[in-house]
């Protein structure tokens, strides 16, 4: 695949140099095809929209758990602690995906220390032990959850050439992506589902990837990774060494918290524009022409494509069809006179008929091996035993 070109860099921020925009763009060569292919949850299978009720949904039912507890709370200022603390937890995964090895935050510390942390101490206690309830309540409501176009097609794609598939997500709520990915049909199509609040690591932590590759029975180099973000997927793709990592674009896209030197192999508008390269790729790597089992070799080429700085001409492998075989396999009766057009004729009568234009006799078949005579019994003298054949005798 071809690198994705640089369109015109925004001004300078206060992070530093203005982070990359990326452009849409094709592969230029097919890059190997795929054992598995590893897809992001949000921006890639799904997009969102964000609902602006989600907080006051949300602490009505703070305030519906506090009150089972003992606590009286005022919905409003649930309301202002849950909008400031998802604010802060923003800013958090921005800083963790500088690091070269992140952890993900426990339940608890999300629900204590970010969403309701204006709340009295003891009301935090008290709810942040059922904070896995209250984050996939959260989910739901924080945004709607559409499928994005194109993804049946791919998920049938590979289904048809036995791609192995899988998710690869930094998320608060593994469970909460596992029930939206059940109402929309699609769990059962996946082989495994990696989410990072459930193995205590988030991208770009490499291992995200790795975990799922080794549950996929693939390698690393063998996967292709799909994600929308630079910071945390194509860094991941590229620390754990996958084959191809592949950008959809989504609204995180284009604004990385910070500059970021890694690119992707493949940037497009979304997953729609993934089934071209795939189709290529897997045409790409049968071969001309290559005994059934053997490996590619290094002067290998695709079948369908010319070599750089090569003559285009007859493609190794393809064989002319002899006129009498295809004759046979019509139901007809071979002519004696045809002659393949690429075969010069080897006799000279010959090749003056067809300056005048006619066919003239079929070839001479060439001598097979010559059969060997069955040797002469030896003469009644030269028998053993017999008086004429005993030496000094004559």
């Amino acid at each position: 695949m071809s690198t994705a070109p640089r369109s015109p860099q925004p001004g300078p921020t206060i992070l530093g140099p203005a982070p990359t925009v990326l452009s849409a763009t094709r592969p230029g060569t097919p890059a190997p095809a795929p054992q598995a292919l590893l897809l992001d949850f949000g921006g890639v299978v799904i997009s969102t929209t964000s609902r602006v009720t989600w907080a006051r949904e949300l602490a009505e039912i703070v305030v519906e758990r506090a009150r089972a507890v003992g606590a009286v709370l005022e919905t409003a200022e649930v309301e202002d602690s849950l909008r400031v603390g998802r604010a802060a937890l923003s800013l958090w995964k921005n800083a963790a995906s500088r690091r070269l090895a992140p952890r993900e935050l426990e339940p608890r510390e999300i629900v204590e220390d970010f969403l309701l942390a204006d709340l009295p101490a003891t009301v935090r206690s008290a709810l942040s032990l059922d904070a896995q309830e209250l984050l996939a309540a959260m989910a739901p409501l924080v945004a709607e959850h559409h499928l994005r176009p194109g993804i049946t097609e791919l998920l049938t794609e590979c289904a048809t050439r036995g791609i192995r598939l899988g998710i690869v997500s930094n998320a608060h709520s593994g469970r909460a992506h596992r029930t939206i990915l059940e109402n929309l049909g699609l769990a059962d199509a996946f082989g495994v589902q990696i989410y990072s609040d459930e193995v205590g690591i988030r991208k770009p932590h490499p291992d995200m990837i790795r975990l799922a590759t080794e549950a996929l029975g693939v390698t690393p180099q063998e996967a292709w990774y799909v994600g929308d973000t630079l910071d945390r997927d194509v860094v991941a793709g590229r620390r754990a060494g996958v084959g191809a990592v592949v950008i959809t674009r989504d609204r995180r896209t284009d604004h990385p918290p910070f500059r970021i030197t890694d690119i992707p192999d493949l940037v497009l508008e979304s997953p729609e524009g993934l089934l071209a390269p795939l189709r290529e790729a897997f045409e790409g790597r049968e071969p001309r022409y290559r005994p059934m089992g053997a490996r590619p070799g290094p002067d290998f080429e695709p079948r369908g494509r010319t070599p750089p700085g090569a003559a285009a001409g007859p493609r190794r492998g393809d064989h002319p069809v002899h006129p009498e075989s295809a004759a046979l396999h019509r139901g007809r009766r071979p002519d004696p006179r045809a002659v393949p057009a690429d075969r010069e004729p080897d006799r000279p009568g010959h090749r003056r008929a067809r300056r005048r234009g006619g066919l003239g006799p079929p070839p001479r078949p060439q001598a097979g091996p010559r059969r060997l005579r069955r040797p002469r019994a030896p003469a009644r003298g030269d028998r053993p035993g017999h008086a004429l054949g005993r030496p000094g005798r004559r």
